[in-house]
């Protein structure tokens, strides 16, 4: 088999709030960035125009997703269901998928993004939906990592502001253990 060079990644999500940072930051530090893209009226171009790749594939149809990471070596999940979408599709039927799919493809490292004492508050649909992913993710076998984020603001008027410090997230995706994965990094089942 050929080894898959570990500049390459996969971005779910890269045209969100913290997705379109990282994809940004990736492709500043030379990373080969590709990106899940869904079909809308409003396409991704800006993600090409920056120079990353775009494939179609989409949380909801499991079989569109193992394709989308043949060739890479790590996965970044920064994905979350719209207002509009259900989080139970997106956020669990889809991330389960997209982790079955990274473990039958052979993907390397899996990055998860998920909210700050998530186990804490089952009563809030989404934290239920990401506690269960990280415990979902932990019983894979995959080398990952997740991030428990303290959350990120977006008002209407479209000032962005995230609180995952890029630099952090690079430590990362350098293989060096930095502050915000201590105890949260899982090494491959033998």
């Amino acid at each position: 088999a050929t080894p898959v060079p570990k500049n390459s990644m996969l971005v779910i999500g890269g045209t969100g709030t913290l997705g379109r940072q990282i994809v940004r930051r990736a492709l500043d530090e030379g990373y080969d960035v590709r990106c899940i893209v869904r079909p809308r009226m409003n396409p991704a171009d800006f993600l090409r125009d920056w120079g990353a790749t775009t494939v179609q594939a989409d949380l909801k149809d499991p079989a569109s997703l193992p394709a989308a990471m043949v060739g890479v070596h790590t996965v970044v999940d920064c994905a979350t269901a719209r207002p509009e979408e259900s989080t139970q599709e997106i956020d669990w039927d889809g991330k389960v998928a997209l982790i079955q799919a990274a473990q039958a493809v052979g993907v390397q490292r899996y990055v998860f993004f998920s909210i700050h004492n998530a186990e804490k508050h089952p009563q809030v649909p989404l934290m239920q939906v990401k506690a269960a992913t990280e415990k979902f993710l932990e019983a894979s076998g995959l080398n990952y990592t997740t991030f428990r984020l303290c959350g990120f603001m977006q008002v209407s008027t479209g000032m962005r502001m995230c609180v995952a410090p890029a630099a952090a997230l690079w430590r990362v995706f350098g293989g060096v253990q930095g502050p915000l994965q201590r105890g949260l990094t899982g090494p491959p089942t033998p």
